[in-house]
């Protein structure tokens, strides 16, 4: 019996030391590959865990050039149209509280579509799964500061006097920004508040996201961080006053940190603001029944779906955020049960480098 326990007690630590050689030699490739030329440019954070054991943490630059504030775990940073994803689960959180239907036409909540019949075609379904036609229309380039204040009710009177759509509801994929500000008329009809309050409660407040904050009309300062873009090798700032639909929920609606995005995804994993196989079909690829493109739909009722087959080891949902200066993502990849979480305020897309590492270091499959 000793001798067994003395063995389990050998292979234990010897599984320790060998997992932390592993993730010791992932950040030493991952610090040398994305580690920033200075500590006086704008900056990340980066996450990554496989179930919950953590796999690399780091964080690098500033959050504010002006303030030199520096960009950590805790610093808020917009999440670009990740922020489609809190719409979406608010959409399912209606339907489970029997409020709403995916499957009801957008003309029963919005009534003042000027064709009514085409509006009658288009289902809640379709306006989550970006198969509803409707082709973004961009505001006037000779108003840019009314696209520079815009609001979601704003934002979707530029489709809601269209008469065709680019193709039959549910028959393609075609990303719409503005099908989903007409999902956040829909949610502030149907449960009779803001969708910030909404978010708040059902999302925020049951998953423990206390840090998280929404767009506002005026900026946020400390601990939150501005948006920059690199003209002729400087930093520019280029966000809420510089760069159009800042305030519009489809686009930016929301800030958050690593440590509060970590929560939103425990959140769905365990269930905490949706029925369990409500959770486990909004990160399934759904396809049409009157399908017509040659291309797979790529997208769940919350996700996009990335698989090439059933059987695909690195298959993974995510959603990517890119507004102003801000770039966001969070990726989960579903057989490894690895989670990625990553933002920056410097227009730098970290996706590529991370997934290669992981592929080179064995977490991933080449």
């Amino acid at each position: 019996m000793r001798i067994k326990l003395f063995i389990s007690i050998l292979i234990f630590i010897a599984n320790t030391v060998f997992s932390q050689l592993y993730t010791d030699r992932l950040k030493l490739v991952l610090d040398s590959a994305i580690s920033l030329k200075t500590e006086e440019e704008p900056g990340f954070s980066i996450h990554i865990e496989k179930g919950n054991q953590l796999l690399y943490t780091h964080s690098q630059g500033l959050a504010n050039i002006e303030t030199k504030e520096k960009f950590t775990e805790f610093t808020l940073s917009n999440l670009g149209s990740i922020s489609k994803t809190f719409i979406g689960y608010s959409i399912l959180i209606l339907q489970q509280q029997d409020k709403l239907n995916i499957e009801d036409s957008i003309y029963k909540y919005l009534p003042s579509i000027k064709n009514k019949e085409l509006a009658k075609k288009i289902k809640i379904k379709h306006l989550l799964t970006h198969t509803s036609g409707l082709k973004d229309l961009p505001s006037s380039p000779t108003d840019s500061l009314f696209s520079l204040s815009m609001n979601d009710e704003q934002n979707f009177e530029l489709v809601k006097y269209a008469n065709k759509v680019a193709f039959e509801p549910g028959n393609n994929f075609h990303y719409s920004d503005q099908a989903f500000s007409a999902l956040i008329l829909i949610i502030e009809k149907v449960s009779k508040t803001t969708w910030q309050k909404f978010i708040q409660q059902h999302i925020f407040a049951q998953t423990g996201m206390t840090y998280s904050k929404f767009t506002q009309a005026k900026q946020q300062t400390s601990g939150v961080a501005h948006g920059y873009r690199l003209i002729n090798g400087v930093y520019s700032e280029y966000d809420e006053g510089e760069c159009p639909k800042m305030y519009t929920a489809s686009n930016a609606g929301v800030y958050s940190n690593v440590n509060d995005l970590r929560k939103y995804l425990y959140g769905l994993k365990y269930c905490l603001f949706l029925k369990c196989e409500t959770v486990q079909l909004s990160e399934q690829i759904l396809t049409p029944v009157n399908w017509y493109s040659p291309n797979p739909s790529p997208q769940s009722y919350c996700w996009r779906v990335n698989q090439k087959d059933a059987m695909d080891p690195n298959s993974y949902f995510e959603y990517t955020g890119s507004q102003g200066g801000y770039r966001a993502q969070l990726i989960y990849f579903i057989d490894k049960d690895i989670t990625i979480i990553w933002q920056s305020n410097n227009s730098k897309n970290y996706s590529e480098t991370i997934i290669n590492i992981l592929k080179k270091t064995g977490f991933l499959i080449k």
